[in-house]
């Protein structure tokens, strides 16, 4: 069984991602700039890129989903929620777990080699983002293998 101090790690650390992005989300749409990055900043362009939406919705959006689950999903891994439900909720973690890493290694290398200009916001998303990822491997050990519940 992971520690409480894991879990609440998790929790704290998607509940971070989750923040930013909503931040993100609301300022692509209604059209501002996010605070400290004007017209023409290094993040200005990043959020302007063509890589900041998928199917017409803000990327943004996807992450505040993403890391919402995760916050969510933190609240049952602990006892007293039945063992049944601790499982599923480890093994939904694990997954996110994966699709976090595969996201924030996908967006830096596209803010590092394609636009060539960083948004530290996003950088934020993801750096408590891999934090989230990182407790949740350190508490299954892999998050492939079988959820630590018994």
């Amino acid at each position: 069984m992971a520690s409480n101090a894991t879990v609440l790690g998790i929790r704290g650390f998607s509940a971070i991602a989750a923040s930013l992005a909503l931040y993100l989300l609301t300022t692509s749409l209604d059209g501002s700039h996010v605070a400290g990055c004007g017209g023409g900043s290094g993040c200005d362009d990043v959020l302007a890129s063509q890589w900041a939406t998928f199917l017409g919705l803000p990327v943004s959006a996807l992450g505040l989903a993403l890391y919402s689950a995760i916050t969510f999903a933190a609240f049952w891994v602990s006892p007293p929620t039945p063992r049944r439900s601790r499982r599923r909720a480890w093994i939904f973690l694990g997954f996110s777990a994966c699709l976090v890493l595969g996201a924030a290694a996908w967006f830096v290398a596209l803010q590092l080699f394609v636009l060539e200009h960083w948004c530290p916001y996003c950088l934020g998303a993801h750096l408590a983002a891999v934090l989230t990822a990182a407790l949740i491997v350190r508490a299954t050990g892999n998050p492939l293998r079988r959820p630590p519940v018994r």
